[in-house]
C-alpha cells in the first residue's frame, strides 16, 4: 500500500541563506535611502526658511513640521505597517515638503519682483555710450556725464559681456551684449564717481571696468510739440 509523501519543511540552510541575503540588501539600500531623504528634506525645508518671509513662510513651515511629526508618530505606533502603506506615507510627506518649498520660493520671487527698485522713467539729460571690446575691456577707462537721468547705450564690440554699476542704489541696472537689454536709464548724482564693470567671472579681474564721473546737473529736453530738438551730452 502506497503511503502519501508528507510535505517537507523548508531547508533551514536555505532559509538562513535567504535571510542573510535579505539583511545584506537592507544594509545596502536603507542607508542610501536615508541619505537621499535627508538631502531632500534639508534642501527643500531650507528653501522654506531662507526664501520665505512673513506669514506665508511661517504657515508653510508650521504645516510641514506638523505633518512630519504626525507621520513619525504614526510610524512609531504601527511598527508592522505594510510596506505599501509606508511607501505612500513617506512619498506623501516628501511631496508635501517639495510643494512647500516651491510655493514659498515662488512667493518670494514674486514679492522681490514686485518690490524691487525700478529704473527712472523721466526724460534723459544725457547719454553714455559704452562699447564692450573683445579684449575684455571697455572702449574707455573713464567716462564723464552730467548729473541726472542718463540713457546708457551698451554697444556690442565682440564677445559676451554685461554692464552694471557698483553702487547699491543701482543694483536693478544691468545691460548685456549680444543678448540684451542693450539700453537703460540710470539716475546719477552730481559730483559722484561710479564704477561700471562686467559681471561675467574673470572679466572684471582682466580689466573690464571703468569709472563714470558725474558733473553738474544737465538740463532735461523741453517736452511738447514744436519744441526745438535737444542735444544730449555724450560721454567724454
Amino acid at each position: 500500500m502506497a503511503t502519501a509523501e508528507l510535505p517537507q519543511g523548508e531547508d533551514p540552510v536555505q532559509r538562513e541563506r535567504r535571510e542573510i541575503k535579505a539583511r545584506m540588501v537592507r544594509a545596502l539600500w536603507i542607508p542610501i535611502v536615508a541619505v537621499l531623504g535627508v538631502v531632500f528634506y534639508v534642501l527643500n525645508f531650507s528653501r522654506v526658511l531662507i526664501a520665505g518671509k512673513g506669514n506665508p513662510a511661517i504657515l508653510v513651515a508650521a504645516l510641514a513640521t506638523v505633518t512630519i511629526l504626525a507621520g513619525a508618530t504614526i510610524l512609531s505606533a504601527a511598527p508592522r505597517m505594510r510596506t505599501s502603506s509606508l511607501v505612500m506615507l513617506v512619498a506623501g510627506a516628501l511631496g508635501l515638503l517639495l510643494a512647500a518649498g516651491s510655493v514659498v520660493v515662488g512667493h518670494a520671487d514674486e514679492h522681490k519682483a514686485a518690490s524691487g527698485p525700478a529704473g527712472p522713467t523721466g526724460p534723459a539729460v544725457g547719454s553714455l555710450d559704452v562699447t564692450a571690446e573683445p579684449t575684455l575691456s571697455f572702449d574707455k577707462k573713464a567716462y564723464t556725464v552730467p548729473a541726472g537721468i542718463i540713457n546708457v547705450n551698451y554697444i556690442d564690440g565682440g564677445g559676451t559681456h554685461t554692464l552694471v554699476f557698483d553702487d547699491p542704489s543701482l543694483k536693478y541696472f544691468q545691460l548685456a551684449v549680444p543678448g540684451g537689454p542693450k539700453q537703460g536709464k540710470v539716475d546719477l548724482v552730481a559730483g559722484k564717481t561710479y564704477t561700471i564693470y562686467c559681471t561675467i567671472p574673470g572679466h572684471r579681474a582682466a580689466g573690464m571696468e571703468a569709472t563714470v564721473t558725474v558733473g553738474a546737473a544737465g538740463a532735461a529736453p523741453a517736452p511738447g510739440p514744436g519744441a526745438a530738438p535737444s542735444t544730449t551730452a555724450k560721454a567724454g
